[in-house]
C-alpha cells in the first residue's frame, strides 16, 4: 500500500479487487456527462478515481465514483471512456475511499505456537527465560531461568501460546522511540528469534505503550491488552 509498499490488510486488498473486477450495474440514469450532470452525481472534479492496470501500465479499467443512493448501498459512477453515468450495486466510497493508514496491514508478525522453544524477558520484573524441555512432548514442561519460585508449567504454556500474534492499535509517523526502559522480550522459534520491545509511557491516568519489533523497521503502539501479554509479571505465571 502506499509509496512505501507497505503490507496491505488482506480483507481490504480482497475487497478492492473483487470489487474492480465485478460491477453490478442496476440502472443508466443518465447518457450525459455535462458538468451540472456530473455536480450532481458528485462525479466532477474531486471525486474518487479508481485505475485498474497491469504490472507494465496497461489500463484494464477506471472508474469515476460519485455519491450514494438514499439506501447508501448503491452508489453512482462513470466507467471507462462511457459519458453514460450509472448506478451500482455497492457502497463503493467505503471501498474505495480508504486512506493509506486504513489499508495497511496491521499485523506485526504471526506464526505457529509450536515452533516456540524458549521466551526470555527483561524489564521492571527483572531478567528471567522460559525453555521447553521437550517440544513433542504432549504436556510441555519448562525450564526457568532468573527465578527462584516454581512456576506452573500449564500457566507457561497458555501464556507462550498466546505470543505468536501481533497487531498494532496503530503504526508510528516516527523512528522515534520514548527515552524510558522497555520491557524487551524474546521468542526463540525453529528459524530464528523474534524481537519485540515494549516503552510504557503514563499519559494521565492512562498508560500508552509505544514498542518496535524486529518484523518491522516501523514503530507502532499497542492496546493495553496486547501490551500486557507480553509485559508479562511472572507472579501471574505461579
Amino acid at each position: 500500500v502506499g509509496n512505501e509498499k507497505y503490507k496491505a490488510n488482506a480483507s481490504y486488498a480482497d475487497m478492492i479487487e473483487s470489487d474492480v473486477k465485478e460491477i453490478k450495474v442496476l440502472d443508466t440514469v443518465s447518457h450525459s456527462d455535462a458538468e451540472a450532470v456530473l455536480e450532481r452525481y458528485e462525479l466532477a472534479d474531486g471525486a474518487i478515481t479508481v485505475t485498474a492496470s497491469t504490472s507494465d501500465g496497461k489500463i484494464l479499467r477506471k472508474i469515476i465514483v460519485g455519491k450514494e443512493s438514499t439506501t447508501g448501498s448503491q452508489t453512482y459512477v462513470k466507467l471507462d471512456s462511457s459519458k453514460d453515468i450509472l448506478l451500482v450495486s455497492g457502497s463503493l466510497k467505503d471501498v474505495f475511499g480508504k486512506s493509506v493508514d486504513e489499508l495497511r496491514s496491521k499485523e506485526v508478525f504471526r506464526f505457529d505456537n509450536k515452533e516456540i522453544s524458549k521466551v526470555s524477558v527483561e524489564g521492571d520484573t527483572g531478567k528471567w527465560s522460559v525453555e521447553a524441555k521437550d517440544l513433542s512432548a504432549e504436556s510441555i514442561e519448562w525450564n526457568v531461568s532468573g527465578i527462584s519460585e516454581k512456576l506452573d508449567d500449564s500457566k507457561i504454556t497458555t501464556w507462550v501460546n498466546s505470543l505468536p500474534i501481533l497487531n498494532v492499535e496503530s503504526w508510528g509517523n516516527t523512528d522515534k522511540v520514548p527515552d524510558t526502559k522497555p520491557t524487551t522480550v524474546k521468542i526463540t522459534k525453529s528459524d530464528k528469534t523474534v524481537e519485540v520491545s515494549i516503552y510504557p509511557v503514563q499519559d494521565g491516568e492512562n498508560t500508552q505503550y509505544f514498542a518496535t519489533s524486529s518484523e518491522t523497521p516501523y514503530t507502532f503502539t499497542l492496546s493495553k491488552y496486547m501490551a500486557e501479554k507480553f509485559i508479562k509479571n511472572p507472579a501471574d505465571l505461579k
